[in-house]
Formats: structure tokens, sequence, C-alpha cells
């Protein structure tokens, strides 16, 4: 990193985030479970001081104006006051927490698909999306979080400006506090970063691409990454973290790290552990970068986690690799 003195320096309002995400796909009650303080003492005890609590709502499907937000019977993810007991847990542990609250789809659409049907519904889906956004940009308020992040890698909509700044807008004046949105690799475009004040990606770039899953090979990469996102930064002024980021410990999976299902491949938790040396090497130190949302601890840390294929780090070789960056001063 001989070069930092010739980087850009872009003030971040959060300062850097030594974070990971946690609490994703939490079902009604998991995240009260006496299992979910102990992964979140397990995950601090990495030197992580930052929170990512990601939760998502539901969408009738990918073209439904509905967002049902306020469905405190949907079992299938976290209510309100969960999601306020979790906070308070991460802060007594001395977490800082940035809020992710995000949507998903019944018709298992990704939402990046997201496509209300007529422009009517277009305009009932952002009214919906800006209540949902504002409700818990004030829980965020109220339960004392550092940031908030307004929206997930929602790229059919990421063209939208005025009704991300109508997002932005009612989340901002609700919560007082710095607002991110997260981009998806590959699509990091969006008319509307002006009205947010860090840039947030998810950076499962294919930096293990070709033949050679080697660090040398992963790290000339991931130089050609930060290049492209120095210019991001720079074009709108503004600070830049990975606000999701990981691979599974399995074999090839740094071609294409945002894989779950990585159906009949080994286990690989040393390409695992490349793909976080690599990744921490070339953004750590960089004045206009701010920070990791890593891909994700779970809530409940189940016997053989060591060695399952799940994307955390937790008792595999990329922890180690974790701990040693995490350790080190910014």
């Amino acid at each position: 990193m001989h070069l930092i003195h010739r980087e850009p320096v872009i003030r971040s309002p959060i300062g850097f985030v030594r974070g990971y995400t946690w609490g994703w796909t939490g079902r009604r009650g998991t995240w009260r479970d006496p299992r979910a303080l102990e992964s979140m003492r397990r995950l601090r005890a990495t030197g992580t001081d930052w929170l990512v609590l990601a939760f998502a709502k539901q969408m009738p499907t990918h073209t439904a104006a509905e967002i049902r937000w306020r469905d405190a019977d949907d079992v299938r993810t976290v209510d309100e006051a969960e999601v306020r007991f979790a906070i308070a847990q991460a802060h007594g542990l001395g977490f800082k927490v940035l809020l992710k609250p995000t949507v998903n789809c019944d018709d298992e659409v990704w939402r990046g698909q997201i496509a209300p049907g007529s422009r009517l519904d277009l305009e009932r889906w952002w009214a919906a999306y800006a209540d949902y956004q504002e409700h818990y940009a004030a829980v965020a308020r109220d339960t004392g979080c550092a940031a908030l992040c307004i929206g997930c890698e929602m790229n059919s909509r990421q063209g939208d400006a005025d009704g991300w700044r109508l997002v932005a807008r009612r989340a901002r004046v609700a919560f007082g506090g710095p607002l991110v949105y997260n981009a998806n690799h590959g699509c990091e475009r969006a008319a509307f970063w002006d009205a947010v004040d860090v840039i947030g990606i998810s950076a499962y770039y294919r930096v293990g691409l070709g033949l050679d899953t080697g660090l040398s090979n992963m790290l000339a990469k991931w130089c050609r990454v930060r290049d492209r996102l120095r210019r991001l930064a720079v074009a709108h002024r503004r600070p830049l973290m990975h606000i999701e980021i990981g691979m599974c410990p399995v074999q090839g999976l740094s071609r294409r790290p945002w894989d779950w299902h990585h159906a009949g491949l080994p286990w690989d938790g040393d390409e695992q552990a490349r793909f976080y040396e690599s990744a921490l090497r070339t953004f750590h130190d960089l004045p206009w970068f701010c920070g990791w949302g890593w891909w994700d601890w779970p809530v409940h840390l189940r016997e053989g986690h060591a060695s399952d294929r799940g994307f955390h780090c937790c008792g595999k070789p990329a922890e180690t690799v974790l701990r040693r960056w995490y350790a080190r001063p910014r």
C-alpha cells in the first residue's frame, strides 16, 4: 500500500466500520433466543465492533405494490420488538449498529428484479417502501443506531431517482443520522448517490476467475475493482464501504462468491481465507474506503459450524485473517 499518499481522501461520517452482518434469515423468536446473545459475544471477540443488523419484510410477488412490513403474524421474519431487543443486546456488548431493513419476494424472485406491474402500482410501491423505511428510521433513532441502510441490491429500481429521494428524505428526517445505500457488485451506478452519505457495495466480485485462485491472482483482480470503485467514490464525493462481502468456504467459489448453493463442490476454508486476505489487504488502508459488513454471521452457532459450508468465518481459517486485520489501527 505504498501509494496511499496519492489516494483521494474522503471523510467518513461513520468512521471506520469493522463490521459483520448478523441476523439475516432471522425467523420470529430467533433473535431473543439465548444462543443469539452467545453468537453476538463470539462475534465481538473477533474484533468486530459494528453489527450490520439485516432483516427482510415480504412482498407477495416481485410485481406487487404491497410490502407486508406491518404484518405481525408473519413468523418468517423478526418483528419490531425483536429488532429493538437485538439492538439493545448489541449495544450492551459494545457494538455500533448499522440497521438494514430490506425486502424479499414470496415468489422467490430476487429483489434486484422488483418491477411493479403498472405506473400506478409503482407509485403505490414507492409510497409503501418509503413508509417502511421511515418507520425503521424512527426505530434506528429511538434505539441509538449509528447508521441506516435504506435499500439493498435493488438493481431494477436504481434509476428511479425521485423514488429514492423520497425514501432518503423521509428516512433522514425520521432518523437524523447517516444513510447508506447498498448497490450490487457490477451495478454500482445509481441516480441518487448524493441523497445518501455512504456508498455501500455488495462486493461479490469474481476475483478467482480463471484457473488460479491463489492470493496473488486475487490481489491483481481486486486492484482492478479498487480502481473502478475509487472513481465512483471520487465522482460522487462519498466514502465507500463493502456493506456486504464474502464467500462460502467451498473450492472455486472465489469465481462466483455470491453462490450459496455450491452443490457437489468440496469444502475449502483456505480459499475463503485467501478471499478475506486479498480484499482486506487491498482496501483496508484506503482513505476513501470506510469499512466492511462481511456476510454473514449466524444467529445460532450450531455444532460443527467451523466446518460447515456457510458464508461465515467463525472457527474457519478466515477468522484468523479477520482478527489480524481488525486489530490493526486506521
